[in-house]
C-alpha cells in the first residue's frame, strides 16, 4: 500500500519519467470515470470481484481504453500486494483503500481540483499521521484511517482506542470480519474495544456481534491479560463485569497467572463504584508496609490509600461518585508518573497524590449529612494520610540536601 502511493508520488512528481502523460492519464480516469455510468466506485462495486481461485476479475467488460488504464493502474497495485498473508480479505482492503485515496493523489500532482461529490477526503500522507480529529471524522473515514494504519505498519494503542470509542464509529460488522489482518496483539486489542462499544453503544445494534466477539476471544482475553496495558486491562473488566459480574471472582482466584497489588488498582480503577458488591479480597491496616527511603514501599502505601478510600465510598457511590471518579483519576496519573519519573519525581507525585487525596476526603468529611460509621472510617484514614505526608515530606527533604 505505501510502497505504491509513494511510487505513484514518485512518478508524477519526475519528469524524466517516460509514462508520465499515461499514468496521469490513467488517473484522472480511475477519479472521474470515462462516463457518468463508468466512475470510480461504479468500476470498483461492480467491475471487479474474485473468482473461485481468488483471482481478481471484471464482471463488467471495459472498452479498449478502459482495459488499457484498469491494467495499468493495476500492475502498480499488484507490484504492492501484501505477500506473507495474500488471502482475499487482506486483498480486498489492500485494493479498497488505494482506490478511496486515488482522488488524493489526484489533486495533490494533477490540477489542483477538489473532488466535486462532497468534501476532501483527509489527506493520505500527513506530516504526522495521529494529528487527526478523530472526533470530526465519519464512520466510513474513521474505519478506513484504522485500516490505512495498519497496512503502513503505523497502528498504536492510542490511534486504535482512540478510532473504535470515537462517537461516530459504527463499522462494527466490517471491522470484525477484518480483524484477522490485523497482528494478534493488536486483533485482541481491538476486540475487546469493539465489544465494550458494542456493550455501550445506544444504537440498535446485532447482539449477534458481541455473542461473535465474546465466543472467538474471551478465552483469549484471560489467557494474555497481564500482557495488555492498563487501560485496555481496565475496559476489560467493565467488559466482564456487563456480561458476568459473578464470575470475576472466580477469573481472579482460579484463570489468571497471577494477582498483585499493581492488578487490584487496575480493577479497583475500573468498578470503582461496585466493588462492594463484589466480596473482593480486603486491604488490611497489616499490609501497609513500614516506611524508608524505598520508593516502592511508598507506592505500595499510596495504592493502599487508594484501595481503602474506594472501599469506604464504594456503597455511598450514588451521593459521592464525583469524588471517587477524582480519587480514581488521581491514582491513573500517578501511575502515569510513575512510569514516566525518577525516584525524585516519584516522592514528589505520591506527596501530590496524598494531599490531593486528602482534601477530596476532607471535603466528604465537612458533609453534615454524611453518614457517622463513614466519618469515623475517614477519621482513620486521615491518621494514615497525616504519618504518611510527614514521611514523604522528609523523603523530599533528603534527597534535594
Amino acid at each position: 500500500m505505501r510502497r505504491t502511493l509513494f511510487h505513484l508520488t514518485a512518478v508524477l512528481n519526475s519528469s524524466k519519467q517516460k509514462d508520465v502523460k499515461e499514468l496521469k492519464s490513467t488517473i484522472k480516469f480511475l477519479t472521474k470515470g470515462s462516463k457518468p455510468s463508468r466512475t470510480l466506485s461504479k468500476m470498483i462495486q461492480e467491475g471487479i470481484s474474485v473468482d473461485d481461485q481468488d483471482r481478481l476479475v471484471s464482471k463488467d467488460k471495459p472498452s479498449q481504453q478502459e482495459q488499457k488504464y484498469i491494467n495499468t493502474i493495476l500492475k502498480v497495485l499488484n507490484s504492492t500486494l501484501p505477500r506473507k498473508e495474500n488471502n482475499v480479505q487482506r486483498v480486498e482492503t489492500h485494493y479498497q483503500l488505494f482506490f478511496n485515496q486515488l482522488q488524493d493523489v489526484l489533486e495533490q500532482f494533477g490540477e489542483g481540483e477538489k473532488p466535486s461529490n462532497g468534501s476532501v477526503r483527509n489527506e493520505i500522507f500527513p506530516t504526522t499521521l495521529s494529528e487527526v480529529n478523530y472526533k470530526e471524522m465519519n464512520g466510513e473515514d474513521l474505519y478506513n484511517r484504522l485500516m490505512l494504519l495498519q497496512l503502513l505498519g503505523k497502528l498504536t494503542l492510542m490511534d486504535t482506542t482512540r478510532i473504535i470509542l470515537a462517537k461516530n464509529f459504527d463499522h462494527f460488522e466490517k471491522t470484525i470480519r477484518n480483524l484477522s489482518i490485523f497482528p494478534i496483539n493488536h486483533q485482541l486489542n481491538l476486540s475487546i474495544l469493539l465489544y465494550y462499544k458494542l456493550m455501550t453503544c445506544k444504537l440498535p445494534i446485532d447482539t449477534n456481534l458481541r455473542a461473535t466477539l465474546w465466543g472467538k476471544y474471551n478465552s483469549q482475553w484471560i489467557d494474555h491479560f497481564d500482557d495488555f496495558h492498563h487501560s485496555i486491562q481496565r475496559i476489560l473488566w467493565r467488559c466482564l463485569y456487563m456480561t458476568d459480574p459473578d464470575e470475576i471472582n472466580n477469573i481472579i482466584q482460579t484463570k489468571l497467572k497471577h494477582w498483585d497489588m499493581n492488578s487490584t488498582v487496575t480493577l479497583y480503577q475500573s468498578l470503582f463504584s461496585h466493588v462492594y458488591k463484589m466480596n473482593l479480597p480486603k486491604i488490611s491496616d497489616n499490609e501497609i508496609p513500614t516506611s524508608n527511603a524505598d520508593s516502592d514501599n511508598n507506592i505500595h502505601n499510596s495504592q493502599t490509600l487508594f484501595i481503602k478510600a474506594i472501599d469506604l465510598l464504594s456503597p455511598f457511590q450514588s451521593t459521592y461518585k464525583n469524588h471517587m471518579i477524582k480519587i480514581v483519576k488521581l491514582s491513573i496519573q500517578l501511575n502515569l508518573d510513575g512510569i514516566q519519573h525518577n525516584n525524585i519525581h516519584k516522592f514528589g507525585n505520591e506527596y501530590k497524590f496524598t494531599t490531593s487525596l486528602n482534601l477530596i476526603l476532607q471535603d466528604i468529611n465537612k458533609n453534615n449529612a454524611a453518614d457517622v460509621q463513614l466519618k469515623k472510617e475517614l477519621e482513620n484514614i486521615f491518621t494514615i494520610i497525616d504519618t504518611q505526608e510527614n514521611e514523604l515530606k522528609t523523603l523530599l527533604s533528603l534527597k534535594f540536601v
